[in-house]
């Protein structure tokens, strides 16, 4: 499966902010050991937070505030972030992702439990299907995690020690399972009988002693339990799930993780006492809760990305029947199947619209005349509409009649699906385009809660057809200023940070939708005038010699052209690999008196027992042919060629059999570690090799930033349409005088943030300047740079300046206005690429057989400028600039 770029950025990140992890934990540990060497009872540092403030420090933390600690049953920290990725990201696939690579990287294992924790039995259902599933995208994800041995549960399924030692174990629960406030009715929380694998026998009280000792948020029988073992002297463990998570420490995985808040649910959670807590959530509580947001991914990359149908078009059917505003949405659905089979036609992928009709009821006993129930819908669409019985759906707590239907085939007859409530979260279908509201009770869930299932992109990719890359929103005598603010309500509770501007008023709307639509021409100056914008362009040859070029296409063109050959793990000769944790981490707690031995999986015992460590037998203990595949596919995610990316691992293992303290057993026990470690040196290698290969085809010409003067540059648009409130302030200059230099008409201050809105106002005030302009990012038309990586570079600003004494030179300046907190390597390629492209445009350099054909631009330089600071220092860099010039 391939992730879009966001979701790569999203990964690397966290393997980033991992390597700082472990860093600190190492350091934690080492000066614990130490003072402990010395007869001190030191506490373990919080080494969570260090490892925030340095990924903060280095770019790699997304959220400026403050750390939120999380502490386990045993007073120790546990690692937390959140992944903030909008409503149809993709959170599940990054989910595996990076259970993958936390389990790899970080722990060094396979093996173990993931508790993966959902807060509804739709969002349990949908899970449950992708992971249980073998053939399925996300289960495989986990697969190459645990090298093939991947066992799912539910909770109450037996769950035994031979099981979390020999294969990596996931089990799905629903948050309020895990709801501690009502542990007395959990039956995770009571004795079951079929954990007795994890504990002591029942009557070895020294050995029970011991073991209550080392994780003493166990719980134990009191007089209060209806239930008591048999043996009724000692202390009394109970033998619960709640217990066997408490001792295996499980990595725990939250969806949906803003519902996990109360105070109650997040005890349970770190009462588990928890390796790791991976949240994921569209909306996450970073004040009032702490979430530590390591990513945040904007509706805006989702949109980038074609993930996501957008605009919103809402149509209000003001004094009208519910039956004449159904019939609206349908002729609109049957209008967006018509173009999806002409889109069909055209690229082969199959679309078939669906409506989703929201009503007030749907219980068989609740059909009366005062509300609109699923069955009068269902009526008239037979009846009068004409639809066949399959074609209609409904979906409710009590009835499910999609259950089991692959809606995305084309052999599914569905058209509309009727619903109350049922679909509002945990439900992905991207044939969803149309969405009737048409319940009077005018719910705000109807808007917030199900915006959502009508936002996902087919296939995601536009498709041909600008009708079927919007969704539909048609409303039943509903004032639509409310509704537009509901649905704005909606956008942000789906985590879609940006895309707010882009709902807008059907035609024949009521004059009150609050967003409308803008064309604007350019300034009266520049109508008319072609302005073109260098690409980042690439020359071929053709068969008959001639030249032409394209875009600079990163997979075709850097990553195509890596020496894959050349690469080799380089520091195999000095690198000591630590044992894998998931072989070595089993503790024994032997009683010296009686000798009398059992396992001890966290914790330190009482001074009357020794303590002694003892390798875990796995079912597979060398590393044969199938953990040859298992590391290779390790590799492919960065060695896309399988043959070289198992040349590069044979001729690292070969190498370290050579070494004097290396065997194969011991490689055997260190194959996650070689794995990281040659991952971590190709890395650096590959982008190493990205840019001078990027830098040498710059040199010889095969790569330039040029303008053409044809159909490769980028061309401004002589009008554009934005999106704003209605009744939008228009951005002024200082003192409210009209500004003089945007490139187009007008210039909203809804279209920038204030730190874009002072730079924008500095930027009008400078003579040498003559245009300039907010680039939109959009699905459409958006300017961007690239370069020897994957991640595209889209400038802020565009600004023009025609300069004084240099033969009347044109400058054009791309700028970045981003927030303070966002300095790290990320800024540092970046600015290397700015520098590079600026090098390559002055220094005139040919493509080929390709001449400018605008002579004018031929005296033009391109001035690059990447600024993260704060506004102040970005405000004092704009004016060198201009001074410069």
């Amino acid at each position: 499966m391939r992730l879009k770029d966001y979701q790569l950025d999203v990964l690397e990140a966290l393997e980033r902010y991992l390597a700082l992890l472990e860093s600190e934990k190492s350091d934690a540990f080492d000066y614990y050991d130490f003072q402990t060497s010395k007869g001190k009872k030191p506490t373990l540092s919080d080494y969570t937070t260090a490892a925030w403030q340095a990924g903060q420090t280095h770019g790699v933390v997304a959220s400026s505030l403050a750390h939120k600690s999380y502490y386990d049953g045993l007073g120790q920290p546990i690692p937390s972030l959140c992944l903030k990725v909008p409503t149809g990201g993709g959170k599940t696939l990054l989910a595996t992702k990076a259970v993958d690579t936390i389990q790899t990287r970080y722990f060094k294992r396979q093996t173990g439990l993931v508790l993966w924790i959902v807060p509804s039995s739709a969002i349990f259902q949908q899970t449950k299907e992708q992971l249980s599933k073998k053939s399925h995208p996300y289960r495989q994800m986990l697969e190459r995690a645990s090298g093939g041995r991947v066992k799912f549960f539910e909770k109450g399924a037996t769950l035994t020690k031979q099981d979390t030692e020999n294969h990596l174990c996931v089990m799905l629960m629903m948050l309020q399972a895990s709801n501690r406030k009502t542990k007395d009715v959990l039956k995770m929380f009571q004795d079951s009988g079929g954990y007795s694998d994890f504990f002591p026998a029942v009557d070895d009280y020294a050995a029970l002693n011991a073991f209550w000792q080392a994780t003493p948020n166990l719980d134990r029988y009191d007089l209060g339990d209806d239930v008591q073992p048999t043996v009724n002297t000692g202390l009394a463990i109970k033998q619960s799930l709640g217990n066997t998570l408490r001792v295996l420490r499980p990595m725990i995985v939250v969806d949906e993780g803003h519902k996990a808040y109360s105070e109650g649910a997040r005890e349970t959670l770190t009462g588990f006492n928890p390796s790791f807590i991976l949240e994921l959530s569209a909306t996450p509580n970073m004040k009032s809760h702490g979430s530590n947001v390591l990513c945040d991914v904007s509706g805006m990359a989702l949109l980038r990305e074609e993930m996501i149908k957008l605009p919103i078009v809402i149509d209000d059917h003001i004094g009208k029947s519910w039956k004449e505003a159904l019939e609206s949405a349908w002729e609109q659905t049957q209008t967006l199947h018509k173009d999806g089979q002409e889109s069909q036609k055209a690229t082969g992928d199959y679309i078939r619209p669906i409506l989703l009709v929201r009503v007030d009821r749907t219980g068989k006993e609740q059909r009366d005349n005062k509300f609109l129930h699923s069955e009068d819908v269902r009526v008239y669409m037979t009846d009068t509409l004409g639809l066949q019985p399959n074609a209609i759906r409904v979906k409710s707590a009590s009835k499910d009649e999609i259950a089991g239907e692959d809606l995305l085939s084309p052999y599914s007859p569905v058209r509309v699906i009727i619903t109350k409530d049922a679909l509002r979260e945990g439900w992905d279908c991207p044939f969803a385009y149309v969405l009737a509201v048409l319940s009077t009770s005018k719910s705000e869930t109807a808007m917030t809660q199900m915006i959502g299932r009508v936002l996902r992109q087919p296939y995601a990719r536009r498709a041909k057809v600008d009708s079927l890359n919007m969704c539909y929103v048609h409303c039943l005598d509903q004032d639509v200023k409310e509704v537009v603010d509901r649905i704005r309500k909606g956008l942000e509770d789906e985590g879609m940070t940006g895309v707010d501007q882009f709902i807008v008023g059907a035609q024949g709307a009521s004059d009150s939708v609050p967003m409308q639509q803008v064309t604007l021409g350019r300034r009266k100056a520049f109508k008319g005038r072609k302005i073109l914008l260098p690409r980042v362009l690439v020359r071929e040859v053709a068969a008959d010699g001639t030249t032409d070029a394209r875009a600079l296409d990163y997979d075709r063109d850097i990553l195509g052209g890596l020496d894959w050959e050349a690469l080799s793990y380089t520091k195999v000769a000095t690198v000591e690999l630590a044992e894998d944790l998931s072989l070595s981490t089993r503790t024994v707690v032997q009683l010296v008196e009686e000798k009398a031995q059992y396992d001890l999986l966290a914790g330190v015992p009482t001074p009357s027992y020794e303590v002694t460590k003892q390798a875990i037998q796995h079912l597979q203990t060398d590393v044969g042919e199938v953990q040859n595949v298992f590391l290779i596919r390790k590799l492919i995610d960065l060695v896309p060629n399988p043959w070289q990316a198992a040349r590069i691992l044979k001729e690292a293992m070969e190498a370290l059999l050579a070494r004097p303290n290396y065997d194969a057993a011991r490689l055997a026990k260190s194959k996650l570690s070689l794995i990281d470690a040659i991952k971590t040196d190709l890395r650096d290698q590959i982008e190493a090799q990205s840019e001078a290969l990027f830098r040498a085809k710059v040199k010889a010409g095969e790569i330039t930033f040029r303008l053409l003067g044809k159909d490769m540059d980028f061309a401004m648009d002589d009008t554009i349409t934005v999106t704003i409130p209605q009744g939008a302030g228009v951005l002024t200059a200082k003192g409210g005088h009209d500004l003089a230099k945007p490139l187009y008409e007008k210039v909203y201050r809804a279209q920038l943030n204030p730190l874009e809105q002072q730079a924008a106002i500095y930027l009008d005030g400078k003579d040498p300047l003559k245009w300039w302009h907010r680039v939109a990012v959009s699905a459409k038309n958006d300017y961007y740079l690239q370069g020897w990586k994957k991640s595209k570079v889209f400038p802020d600003f565009l600004c023009w300046m025609e300069l004084d004494g240099d033969d009347g030179a044109a400058r054009l300046l791309a700028l970045e206005t981003k927030g303070k907190h966002l300095d790290g390597s990320d800024t540092a390629w970046k600015e290397r690429l700015f520098g590079i492209l600026q090098e390559t445009y002055e220094s005139g350099q040919e493509l080929g057989q390709l001449e400018l054909t605008d002579k004018q631009a031929e005296k033009m330089t391109f001035k690059l400028l990447m600024q993260t600071k704060d506004e102040k220092a970005m405000l004092n860099e704009l004016a060198g600039v201009f001074s410069d010039g």
